[in-house]
């Protein structure tokens, strides 16, 4: 066998392999897919075991499908299982952030910190420390999700009432947490805005034409998403109102004046 037969065998062997590997994990996706809209959660754990060790960074919607079912897993896993479970679910991200790094990196950072500290893999104070280095470092912030916005501030907030913390350090996290949640109403009302604008425009041409679906669902997740991110702001504010007395403003100003 001369050698550009060898190279010949060798090539087809390979795309042959990789061909198989994309229909393995095509169909992995499509599996995980049926289950998890059945809502057999059960079932599908071993398959997200099989999609994960063989298609790690083929099919992003495997990471979607993988956080439903671990969540599920740990809801209803004994209190020693939690942690486990919670373990791969941070596993997984971890997984989703190496090997898509483009896609949401900040968001899934805060998310893992959020999940960490819910499950008990991370005390307060840890979490706060790690919320405080992704709020920190990242130039990404206004694409966290409002729950990791509220829970860094409600965290500070417990510390504080702890001891662990004072007041300067709570307002530091209420101005961080403030200016991203401003930064995604800002962000969310330009979305709505520029297809409310492209529809009024559509509809002065013809009362018929319309967006298309796409289109549509994007403005309703826009809009969605600047409410919750209104009603965070206005919640920390009314938080921050109740901690803003003589007894923690004037030590503030001892110190600087």
């Amino acid at each position: 066998m001369n050698k550009l037969t060898t190279l010949i065998i060798a090539g087809t062997t390979l795309l042959g392999a990789q061909f198989v590997s994309a229909q393995n994990c095509g169909s992995y996706e499509i599996q995980l897919n049926k289950e998890v809209t059945a809502k057999n959660y059960d079932a599908a754990y071993p398959i997200l075991t099989k999609a994960l060790a063989e298609c790690p960074n083929q099919k992003i919607n495997i990471y979607n499908f993988g956080e439903t079912i671990l969540l599920d897993k740990i809801e209803k896993a004994s209190e020693a299982e939690k942690k486990k479970f919670a373990g791969e679910l941070v596993n997984l991200i971890d997984q989703r952030v190496k090997n898509f790094p483009d896609e949401k990196k900040a968001f899934w950072e805060g998310e893992k910190i959020t999940y960490q500290l819910k499950y008990g893999l991370l005390d307060k104070m840890q979490a706060y420390e790690a919320y405080k280095t992704l709020f920190g470092s990242s130039e990404d912030t206004q694409k966290l999700s409002a729950n990791t916005v509220l829970t860094y501030y409600t965290t500070a907030l417990e510390l504080m009432n702890t001891q662990k913390l004072d007041f300067e350090q709570v307002l530091e996290v209420y101005f961080q947490t403030k200016k991203v949640a401003e930064d995604n109403i800002e962000m969310r009302s330009v979305e709505f805005g520029t297809l409310a604008e492209k529809l009024d425009s559509l509809q002065n041409m013809s009362p018929k034409k319309d967006l298309t679906g796409a289109e549509k669902q994007i403005m309703a997740n826009a809009q969605s998403a600047k409410d919750v991110f209104v009603e965070v702001n206005e919640s920390m504010e009314g938080v921050l109102a109740e901690y803003t007395t003589c007894d923690n403003i004037a030590p503030m100003f001892v110190n600087k004046f």
